[in-house]
Order: structure tokens, then sequence, then C-alpha cells
């Protein structure tokens, strides 16, 4: 079928469950049991065991090949789920290596060969790439979860600085950067045990979000999403920070040298975006 040029403006997807998103955290901060509260998911559960304690559809997955099958699996039953979680990606990742090392006929602590460095690595990548590909290609939301670590880098004056990062390999870096990931949010308790979900990125935490329209209050960013006590209470916090309807504190907004912006609203009938702006004083 031809394109056609389009004729009207496209409206931003206004579902926050209708975009891909990663969720890291140390230990015990509720990754999974807050990207279970997804509806009609499905985990593909890597840190096998983990997913024991959450009431839904999940599958331990030992092995590369498991995996394949569960995507096999989605490609004949397209309309499974709504959101598929890889739970576990460092695993995956590693899951991913052991496939290599099979195609290359090499044990799991052989060394590569400077000869087969480049070959090896690229076609690890391209594993993994072309199997995230056939899952986006399906119509389904798709989440991962991840670690959190504490790691020392090296800043643009050569300092070396603390920073909390995602505990994956580079090349998955690679691989998430290429999917442009909406939402990389970091969990982590606040000293009443509260969890909290930082969206922006600051000198210690790396996080972000792409979605400039919403996670707003009064009209300045969110920075960080008090997710409450309960996945529940989580799932509703977060979907309202989206809708830019969750009163935030103060603390938890981004104010210094930031005029207040209201969010470009709905198209209006005659096609063209309407955009308010509000200026807040003092």
């Amino acid at each position: 079928m031809p394109l056609t040029l389009p004729t009207q403006l496209k409206v931003a997807n206004q579902n926050i469950s209708d975009y891909p998103f990663i969720f890291t955290g140390g230990k015990t901060t509720g990754k999974t049991s807050l990207a279970a509260q997804y509806p009609n998911h499905f985990i593909a559960e890597f840190e096998v065991g983990n997913a024991r304690h959450i009431t839904g559809n999940w599958e331990d997955i030992h092995n590369w090949e498991e995996f394949i099958s569960i995507v096999n699996l989605l490609e004949s039953n397209p309309t499974y789920c709504k959101t598929f979680i890889l739970d576990g990606i460092n695993t995956l990742d590693y899951y991913a290596l052991l496939a290599s090392r099979k195609y290359f006929k090499m044990d799991e602590v052989e060394e590569i060969s400077e000869k087969d460095r480049y070959a090896f690595w690229g076609y690890k990548k391209l594993l993994i790439k072309k199997t995230l590909q056939r899952i986006r290609a399906l119509p389904i939301t798709l989440g991962f979860t991840a670690h959190t670590e504490v790691t020392t880098v090296v800043d643009l004056k050569g300092r070396n600085i603390s920073k909390l990062q995602t505990n994956i390999t580079g090349q998955m870096k690679e691989i998430f950067d290429e999917m442009n990931i909406a939402v990389w949010g970091v969990l982590h308790r606040g000293t009443d045990n509260q969890v909290l979900m930082q969206i922006v990125e600051d000198s210690f935490v790396m996080a972000n979000h792409k979605l400039s329209s919403h996670f707003r209050w009064n009209g300045y960013q969110i920075k960080i999403i008090p997710l409450g006590f309960t996945p529940e209470e989580g799932f509703r916090n977060f979907n309202l920070a989206f809708n830019n309807q969750l009163q935030v504190p103060d603390q938890y907004l981004i104010k210094i040298n930031q005029q207040a912006v209201q969010p470009i609203s709905q198209p209006i009938s005659n096609g063209s975006p309407k955009l308010t702006l509000s200026i807040k004083k003092g």
C-alpha cells in the first residue's frame, strides 16, 4: 500500500502503559513488583525465583534458548499480553554471551582470540538487538528491570566522582540508547522507607525520561516521584505523575532557574496545538 502525507496532526500517546521503560534499583526496592502492576503483563524472569512473591503471569528463564522459545510463542500469540517484562537484564546479557560462545564453538571460560573478538562481540550485540526488535514489532510494551551500583567515573574536569548507575554492560547500554527508552527510573527508599523513583539525572544518580510534557506539577518538572509503600500505590502515583496530576513536594521538583511551563495541551478542533504558558513569580 503506498504511503500518503498526513492531513492532520498525530496526537502523542497519553497512556504511560504504552511506553517502553527500565526500572532499576537496589535489592528490595520493588522494581519487579512495580513492573508487575502493568495491566495484562507477562514476566520473563531471568533472575530465577525472583518472581515467586508475585501473583501474575511469569516464567523462569534458564538460558537463551528458553528465552527464544518464549519470543516464538509471543509471535504466535501476539495478544497474549499487553506488557512484556524482562526481569534481570544482566542475566539476559549473560545468556546471550553463552549462546555466542556456543555459536563460535567456545567453552564458557575459553579466551576470545584477538582474531575473533570483533566478530564475537558484534554477533552477541546483533543477537540481542534482533531479538528485542522481534518483540518490539509486536503490539506489546517492552519493560526491563536491572540493579544499580555505585561506580567511580571521571568528570569533564578530570575528577573522580561517584555515580549511582544501572549495572549493565556497555554493550547493553548501547542497545538501550538505540531503543529510545521513554522512562529510565531509579528506585530507592527514603528515610521513612517509602519507595522513591528518580527520573531526572543529577550529579549522583543516572536517570532520565523523554516525555517532556509529562511528569510535571504546577508547571515544574518532577525529579523524584514518591511511590508510597505498596506496589499498587506506586503504580497509581506513577500514572498520576505521568498525567501531571500527582501533588509532589517542592524538594522533588526542579525549580532552580526554571520558569513554570504548562505542557502542550491536546490539539484543538482546527488541528493546531494550543500552547499555554504560566509564569510563577518569585
